[in-house]
């Protein structure tokens, strides 16, 4: 199954409101993005350390974390 592109992620957040009351403010996309590099950072690191992680998927699903 493929990962969804950084782009669709950000449009899932803002097509399910993330946590249904709110809304999709530009606050929140640039906390989720940034979520989204420290994750695939820390995975890279992992990887490297030997870890088997896979680094987009870290990436793209903590883009679309909740809370």
């Amino acid at each position: 199954m493929p990962l969804p592109t950084r782009e669709q992620c950000l449009q899932l957040l803002k097509k399910h409101k993330v946590l249904e009351n709110i809304v999709i403010s530009e606050n929140i996309v640039r906390h989720s993005l940034q979520v989204g590099r420290i994750a695939a950072f820390l995975a890279e690191k992992l990887k490297a350390a030997g870890e088997q992680v896979g680094v987009e998927l870290v990436g793209r699903s903590s883009i679309l974390h909740a809370g």
